[in-house]
């Protein structure tokens, strides 16, 4: 199955990468580059660093967003260079890989491009394969909406899968209302959940039901190699920094993005519950709270409803429940076997 990765390369977005690498039935096809995790410019870095490392220099890497898009035109925002919400590092380190460093390249590897435009990449690429192609979404949706934008013909064709989001779940910002992905861009999500694209939305309702154990690590340790240790250091800060934020994950840290990048490839992993999904832009009486992903009762009565309507019907479904068992096992094994057929030390 061919794959799209739009990432904001922190930890997570990183053992994403690695689960379709690992992956037999993944045809990872160009990963683009966006604001979140980490900078913009770092997460490029990040995707090319870790694509080079694993002998895949020909996947191409874009640049992307590297500010929200209301931000040029936002009240006191307009005119200020963007900035990482502090947060963010408290998860995934200053390098987005919880301060370890990618090991040096294999005498034998080569290193990749970097190419520019990410949401051209990425329109260029629903409109070459239709529907072949899946656009797998870890990070704000920013340049799936400026995509959609410029190529509002792709939206039909369009084969979302998003992690982000929350229904049932509280939020993992400081609200405990929203989830990160949307906060960072609400007026993204907002209008990517209206434009008509097939959309599966991964979010905190199933990510939180899937965790990265030490026990996990200890066992990809063992392969002993600099791949190994790599993901090993990366997944230790990860677990540490979700074990301090909350004791519900005393046990582990959630696997958003991996997940996410599961879903992609096999949707059997998780039940889908059909919604109209709106995402809130503004907080007070009569809006609720900004960034959080909600029904949206005006899409009720769709436009098959309302003669005369060009109103897009949202095609957009929720993960509620997973098989967390499957998802785990399947997860951890490709990650053994993708660290373990590294060159060793």
């Amino acid at each position: 199955m061919r794959i799209m990765m739009d990432c904001d390369t922190g930890i997570d977005d990183a053992l994403a990468i690695l689960y379709l690498l690992g992956s037999p039935d993944a045809e990872l096809i160009g990963v683009t580059g966006v604001f979140g995790n980490v900078q913009e410019s770092v997460a490029v870095l990040n995707s090319r660093g870790l694509l080079d490392c694993l002998g895949r220099p020909d996947i191409p890497v874009y640049e992307g967003a590297g500010e929200p898009s209301y931000w040029q035109s936002g009240p006191g925002t307009a005119g200020k260079p963007y900035t990482i919400d502090p947060g963010c590092e408290r998860f995934h380190g200053k390098n987005g890989f919880g301060g370890a460093q990618l090991p040096g390249l294999p005498s034998s590897y080569s290193r990749g491009s970097i190419y520019a435009d990410g949401a051209a990449a990425i329109a260029e690429a629903v409109r070459r394969y239709d529907t072949g192609v899946t656009i797998l979404a870890t990070g704000p949706l920013t340049d799936i909406d400026e995509a959609l934008r410029r190529a509002p013909d792709i939206a039909p064709k369009m084969k979302l899968v998003m992690m982000g989001g929350t229904l049932t779940q509280p939020g993992n910002c400081y609200d405990l209302v929203c989830e990160t992905n949307i906060i960072n861009d609400p007026e993204a999500a907002d209008r990517v959940f209206h434009s008509g694209a097939d959309i599966t939305m991964v979010g905190l309702d199933v990510t939180h039901q899937c965790l990265m154990t030490r026990g996990h690590m200890r066992a990809v340790r063992q392969a002993d190699t600099p791949l190994a240790e790599f993901v090993c250091q990366m997944a230790d800060y990860y677990i540490s920094a979700n074990e301090a934020a909350d004791p519900v994950f005393a046990q582990g840290s959630p696997l958003h993005d991996p997940l996410a990048a599961a879903v992609a490839l096999d949707p059997s992993l998780v039940q889908l519950f059909p919604i109209s999904l709106r995402a809130e832009t503004r907080t007070g009486d009569g809006y609720g709270v900004r960034g959080r992903t909600v029904g949206d009762p005006a899409m009720l009565h769709t436009s098959a409803d309302k003669p005369g309507s060009n109103t897009p019907v949202p095609h957009t479904r929720a993960a509620l429940g997973l098989d967390s068992v499957r998802f785990v096992s399947a997860w951890h094994k490709r990650l053994l076997k993708v660290c373990s057929e590294y060159p060793q030390r």
